[in-house]
């Protein structure tokens, strides 16, 4: 039985849309005259992400910057919500510092 199972993960943030004071205020005026105002698209952290860690495995999280790697350990500790999937652990987790977590059962 694993102790973490991470099934179908995906951690989507809206960004910010102020690009400049220009286009804030025509943005703005937009909205006020019912026009369409343009939007981002959700910018995704994660997406679809599935594994399960097993009692006494050791296991290494690595990547690029803005692969994802603290956005996943938020989520484990359970300090961030996933937009999508879910997550079970047995035990309780507890983030050390940025980039680290101690699992405990």
């Amino acid at each position: 039985m694993p102790i973490i199972e991470v099934n179908h993960v995906t951690k989507e943030y809206q960004l910010g849309t102020i690009k400049s004071l220009k286009t804030t205020s025509l943005n703005q005026w937009r909205r006020l005259t019912g026009r369409p105002v343009e939007e981002r698209a959700p910018f995704k952290a994660l997406d679809d992400v599935n594994f399960s860690i097993e009692p006494g495995e050791v296991v290494g999280i690595i990547g690029h910057n803005g692969a994802g790697k603290s956005t996943l350990l938020k989520l484990l500790a359970n300090i961030s919500k996933p937009s999508s999937g879910s997550i079970q652990v047995e035990g309780k987790i507890a983030p050390l510092i940025e980039g680290y977590v101690a699992i405990t059962c």
